[in-house]
């Protein structure tokens, strides 16, 4: 049983360490999932807020040479004025009603273009423009799109990026352009014709596409120039007839980040994801708090802004939960099965051993009355045995051993044939007292033989039972012969027998004034082939089913067995037989 127990903690102990590998895999696996598919949610809001910008853009270069204070189309909120700047710097034309504010930003800001040379948060982590960085796990170093990924992570972008380029077919479909082409477009015009004059192209963006009726002149792409931290200009270089000249609008960085706020996190990602802004000088996002936080900074023109956005996590993608739920009900459902295989197992096992144990007990038990009938038979054979007393005595012994032969002959064969089903009990009901007594004087002899009295206590008035005479009578012979054998050591040599009434028939009380049983295995004495591991059961000879044979006689007749420990000392064990009237 040891070498079992350990077979099984170490089965134990690999199922384990496999279910514990399998869940730790799925949680990975499931967490790489989960941040996938917030990555790829991100992605595609900051890629609406890019597409928004290089929509504006888009619009602005199509505008053609209209006078800046002529405006041919409404101007959006974020938009504060128009101008126009001469060749010496001169402003020459500004949008009407906007003139004071416009010569202050246009006079108060530094000539140069600010692109490349941020002093806020993009510019000193020299993050890239048109990327997005994650802030939490797995890095903010390295933007989504330029980050190391294992194979599988980059078949799932390309899936999603496919799924972003659906959006940009549909487009076309509806004869519109995107703003990719309309920067490739920009770049392969300028360097094919860098030198000539041309005609106005036509206007790409994602409105219909139409021409300027502007001919003979030369525009260049739109670029950047920070006025102030809440201002930036976009200009464009202009030559028309040996005339250049530069055109621009200012546009105020605060309503232009609310403008992209109303424009991306509406619908479905309202409650779910919130935007904070940085502007071009010295701006400080907020400090990044949650799971999935994402930083991005926008393409050129305006690479000197970017967005920090927050996603909650999103309703409808997995967590760990249902994986950590289901691993614990693996590891229960496995522990469950282990210890059913194991009890099933050791139970087989250990019916084994006390098989073996009750082969080798019978042989002993079969030899040791055999040996002594061949020794008193040969003696008296051989006339060795000369007084008529020590003869008696031979004789006596014969017919002692000779019974506790029969005994265990018959209840080897009883066993076996109530294992098997055959053994059919004659069952009749009859007064329970004569049947005792004849079984009682029968063994009087041999618990005399043994150093013990047979003391006899039958309550008068009994009903009569439901029992067969030869199982009483072997019920009886095992209760007393395992009384008297174990027993031997007590100061009071006695074995009581009782009998008396109960609601529903009779009970029979068989006790003796030994040490008793331990009280964790009294629950055992029942069981076949088991036998105590005391030094009293090491020195009591036996074969371990005397108990396990009179709870089977007992319940074949429809009554039970119990045992239970004595006070102050001894053991006991009742048999309680049904009344006549029972079925």
């Amino acid at each position: 049983m040891t070498r079992l127990r350990i077979w099984f903690a170490l089965v134990a102990l690999l199922c384990l360490a496999a279910v514990g590998a399998l869940v730790s895999r799925s949680l990975s696996v499931a967490d790489t999932e989960r941040r996938l598919r917030h990555d790829a949610v991100a992605e595609r809001v900051l890629d609406e807020m890019e597409r928004s910008l290089s929509d504006l853009i888009a619009a602005e270069e199509a505008r053609g040479l209209a006078a800046p204070d002529r405006p041919t189309e409404p101007e959006r909120d974020f938009v504060v004025g128009r101008y126009e700047l001469g060749p010496d710097g001169a402003i020459t034309s500004v949008s009407a009603g906007q003139t004071e504010e416009l010569e202050h930003l246009l006079r108060g800001a530094a000539t140069a273009p600010a692109t490349g040379s941020l002093t806020g948060p993009f510019g000193s982590l020299q993050q890239s423009a048109g990327t997005t960085v994650p802030l939490s796990p797995p890095s903010a170093a390295a933007p989504l799109q330029q980050k190391a990924a294992p194979e599988k992570k980059a078949e799932a972008y390309e899936i999603l990026a496919k799924l972003n380029r659906g959006a940009e077919v549909r487009a076309k479909a509806r004869g519109y352009v995107t703003a990719e082409e309309v920067a490739k477009d920009k770049v392969s015009r300028f360097a094919d014709r860098r030198d000539e004059p041309r005609e106005a192209d036509a206007a790409l963006s994602l409105q219909p596409a139409r021409a300027p009726a502007v001919s003979e002149a030369v525009l260049s792409p739109l670029h950047a120039r920070v006025l102030d931290p809440s201002h930036l200009a976009l200009e464009r270089s202009v030559a028309v007839g040996g005339r250049t000249a530069r055109q621009g609008l200012v546009i105020a960085v605060p309503p232009l980040f609310a403008w992209l706020r109303n424009e991306t996190l509406g619908g479905e990602l309202a409650g779910l994801a919130s935007v904070d802004f940085a502007g071009p000088v010295a701006s400080e996002l907020p400090a990044a708090t949650g799971e999935f936080v994402y930083r991005r900074r926008f393409a050129e023109p305006f690479d000197a802004l970017g967005a920090q956005l927050v996603l909650a996590p999103l309703p409808g993608v997995g967590t760990a939960g249902a994986i950590e739920g289901l691993g614990a009900a693996l590891v229960l459902v496995l522990a469950l099965g282990l210890l059913v295989a194991y009890r099933t197992v050791a139970t087989v096992v250990g019916f084994a051993e006390r098989r073996a144990a009750f082969a080798a007990s019978v042989s002993h038990e079969l030899k040791t009355p055999l040996t002594a009938i061949r020794m008193y038979a040969e003696m008296l054979r051989d006339g060795i045995v000369t007084s008529e007393a020590k003869r008696d005595e031979y004789y006596r012994a014969l017919a002692v051993e000779s019974d506790r032969l029969s005994r265990l002959v018959n209840n080897v064969l009883e066993f076996s044939q109530l294992e098997k089903g055959a053994r059919k009990l004659a069952l009749g009901v009859a007064p329970v007292e004569p049947a005792l007594r004849e079984a009682l004087e029968i063994l009087r002899v041999h618990v005399e033989s043994e150093g013990f009295q047979l003391v006899v206590d039958i309550a008068p008035n009994l009903p009569p039972a439901r029992f067969e005479r030869d199982a009483l009578a072997q019920i009886v012979f095992n209760l007393v012969d395992n009384a008297a054998k174990y027993a031997r050591g007590a100061a009071r040599r006695e074995v009581v027998v009782s009998l008396g009434p109960t609601p529903n028939g009779v009970v029979l009380k068989v006790r003796d004034f030994g040490p008793g049983v331990p009280r964790e295995q009294l629950g055992l004495v029942f069981d076949a082939f088991w036998r105590g591991d005391s030094e009293l059961t090491r020195r009591a000879k036996g074969t371990g089913i005397g108990l396990a044979l009179v709870r089977r006689l007992a319940e074949a007749m429809g009554g039970s067995a119990r045992a239970r420990n004595a006070e102050p000392q001894g053991f006991e064990v009742e048999v309680e037989l049904a009344g006549g009237s029972a079925q």
